[in-house]
């Protein structure tokens, strides 16, 4: 059985990252680990690298959970290390304020697990007719995963309710109609909601996937002037102005919950909390129970005054991320959860962090958006909006902040495009090489009339065409072949064993034949897995969710490319596509392969493969 006990054979950071492993699956346990523990398995070098991992672990798991957290009891338990503690307590406690929402308001008592006994459930493989992937997060009220649509094959993002609805037929009608009205909305700057439905009596809500940056990490990678926020939030202003004309209140505007897309928009994501104007008293937040993340919760929401609860308390959060974008800073802190909840329900922020660097026009828009009244405060989302866009029209300030703008987006878009290539080199197994790492392209070439031709140049394929599969492959690589039919079907089409020296491969491997594609029309797809330790299997592979039905009919000149590095269109067919109740089978592919990406990580050490259209 494999265990997660340091190894010394390891890099320090390997170690570390399987403390951290080990202390968070014993974290519920009857017998949970210590940071004290752990840190004896590490030399006197080491420790302080060790802690500051650790540390920021427990923090986040206590925190999460709803304990009260003093910077005095860790620097009583871990004395020895006192300058570590005092370095890294308050930002991580910071960052925790700005990114996780707190439990309970009733003296902050630890939150039970989803069996209300301390242990956490495992995670589902389902909720509802969703294949659940990951887990993603977990809050006082639900907990957050992302999962495969089942007939469309995308990612998507769940949220599942902790607590049992009732089962009366009428309550839970009266739920669905709120879930309807929140999938009515449709908006540039908002993440759809495609359905909400009960599993085992539990709410949930299936919300669109998006790709990105949050506004935190966005911050911390860019670090524009001041007036580059301004488009950002205005877009996020207006589209809350648009959720509020329909009677529906946001109640989490924080940066995690603002995403920067691929395309540099701004989306406004998790309508988790929000709440109908009709369905207040029937769906709406226990008043023993805080709705909301602390440092960017409006007064009325930390008092827990429902009546007094609407969209100037949205406004209230999103002046509060105009804030953080601005200084750095979340608006209301304190030295403990329960510090910063009185500082909430009373309205106090740190007003001082608005320095000389911050423009008195912002400045003003931030102190009237965070003004401690409701009725003293920015009118609307609408009315932000406005005035965010008249700054933006003023000359200085549209040429500043048009080109900060830019340079951040610019900034950002690498840097997202390196997390995600780091994200996909992660997936390697421990302690190997980058160098080692492998790499291949496929490529399909077709024999038509006695000449061949690449696929791209020659797509869609007939069949009365033959074609051919060529990679290098490196040396002590196992090598899968699969296709996957216009009809549904996965196939292994050939698995071939490592080989000592780098080969160029082929199929079908006898060089003076092609292949023919049989079969109905439609979208075909072969693939490469390659895997260092063994030969990727059908049997791994067959009950992934892509796989369970085929893909819709690709345009004829449209060819897709899956790698492990990302999906990419190699020719981009001309279909219309995309209109009212209407799919783009473009998109649906090439979004069901990135999803596939993800699924084979676990599986091979690359995958490389091409989608294509098949014509009788």
């Amino acid at each position: 059985m494999n265990t997660l006990t340091p190894d010394p054979a390891l890099s320090l950071d390997d170690q570390i990252d399987l403390a951290c492993d080990r202390f968070e699956l014993r974290w519920d346990s009857e017998a949970p680990s210590t940071i004290e523990e752990l840190l004896q398995e590490f030399s006197d070098t080491q420790r302080d690298f060790a802690l500051r991992e650790l540390l920021a672990v427990e923090l986040e798991l206590r925190f999460k959970r709803g304990d009260l957290l003093k910077r005095e009891d860790y620097l009583l338990r871990l004395a020895e290390y006192s300058e570590v503690v005092i370095e890294l307590f308050d930002s991580q406690v910071e960052q925790l304020m700005v990114t996780t929402a707190p439990v309970r308001t009733s003296g902050w008592t630890p939150a039970l697990a989803e069996t209300g006994t301390g242990s956490a459930l495992k995670m589902p493989e389902r909720i509802g007719k969703y294949r659940i992937v990951a887990a993603l997060d977990r809050g006082g009220q639900a907990t957050v995963y992302r999962a495969i649509h089942p007939e469309l094959g995308r990612d998507v993002v769940i949220k599942f309710c902790h607590v049992e609805k009732s089962a009366n037929p009428d309550a839970q009608q009266a739920l669905r109609s709120e879930g309807r009205v929140l999938a009515s909305l449709e908006h540039t700057n908002l993440a759809r909601v495609y359905d909400f439905d009960f599993h085992e009596n539990r709410a949930y809500l299936v919300m669109e996937f998006i790709r990105g940056l949050n506004l935190s990490q966005f911050r911390k990678q860019t670090s524009p002037a001041p007036e580059a926020w301004i488009p950002l939030v205005r877009q996020v202003a207006e589209a809350l102005e648009y959720v509020h004309g329909r009677g529906i209140l946001h109640l989490d505007i924080k940066p995690q919950n603002i995403l920067i897309d691929e395309t540099g928009a701004p989306r406004l994501i998790d309508f988790g909390l929000a709440r109908t104007d009709s369905m207040w008293e029937k769906s709406g937040s226990d008043p023993e129970q805080l709705a909301g993340t602390l440092a960017f919760m409006s007064p009325e929401q930390a008092r827990c005054e429902a009546e007094a609860i609407g969209p100037r308390s949205d406004v209230f959060g999103l002046g509060g991320v105009l804030f953080y974008l601005v200084t750095g800073k979340p608006p209301i802190v304190g030295d403990s959860a329960m510090d910063a909840w009185e500082n909430a329900k009373t309205g106090r922020w740190n007003a001082e962090l608005l320095n000389d660097d911050c423009h008195m026009s912002i400045r003003r828009i931030i102190e009237s958006a965070l003004a401690g009244k409701s009725n003293e405060r920015i009118a609307s989302a609408g009315e932000l909006a406005k005035q965010l866009a008249a700054l933006e029209q003023k000359p200085s300030w549209s040429i500043r902040a048009k080109i900060s703008a830019c340079l951040a987006l610019t900034v950002g878009l690498i840097l997202s495009l390196l997390i995600a290539r780091q994200s996909f080199q992660s997936g390697y197994a421990v302690g190997t090489p980058t160098e080692e790492r492998v790499t291949n392209q496929i490529k399909v070439r077709v024999w038509r009339d006695g000449n061949t031709f690449d696929l791209t140049n020659s797509a869609p394929i007939s069949s009365t065409d033959r074609v051919e599969i060529r990679s290098h492959v490196e040396a002590g690589v196992h090598l899968s072949l699969f296709m996957f039919d216009s009809e549904g079907q996965l196939q292994l089409v050939e698995a071939v064993p490592a080989a000592s020296q780098p080969y160029e491969y082929r199929f079908p491997q006898d060089n003076s034949k092609f292949e023919r594609i049989v079969g109905p029309a439609g979208t075909e797809f072969v693939f490469l897995c390659g895997s260092r330790k063994r030969a990727v299997t059908l049997a791994e592979l067959n009950g992934l969710g892509p796989f369970a039905n085929a893909w819709p009919q690709l345009p004829e000149d449209s060819v897709i490319q899956l790698r492990s590095t990302g999906v990419n269109y190699l020719q981009r067919g001309r279909g219309f596509g995309g209109g009212v109740d209407t799919l783009d089978p473009q998109q649906q592919v090439f979004d069901t392969l990135n999803v596939l990406r993800t699924m084979l990580e676990p599986f091979s050490d690359f995958v490389d493969g091409i989608a294509f259209s098949h014509i009788e």
